[in-house]
């Protein structure tokens, strides 16, 4: 599972934005509540509150998970990385 779809089936309202940083969803503050100042990596699941003089929340997507109490998925649904065993002879 990715990010975009995370979001969409928690109910979120989202909108997607191209920043110098990627692409970032945005959509308003999960802790806060004000509209449209809490961002979202779609590559990392990265996120914070855009109001650092109030809110100023950030995270990972593990934290993100954490707070909606779902178990941690990673992005693409591997936990490792699958690697061929290579044996010295």
């Amino acid at each position: 599972m990715d990010v975009r779809d995370y979001l969409t089936r928690k109910g979120l309202k989202w909108k997607e934005v191209r920043r110098p940083s990627g692409l970032t969803a945005v959509l308003p503050c999960i802790t806060c509540g004000d509209k449209e100042s809490f961002a979202i990596s779609l590559t990392d699941g990265s996120y914070s509150c855009l109001r650092k003089n109030n809110c100023g929340i950030t995270g990972s997507y593990y934290n993100l998970q954490k707070h909606f109490g779902d178990d941690y998925s990673p992005i693409g649904g591997e936990r490792f990385i699958k690697t061929e065993k290579k044996y010295r002879l």
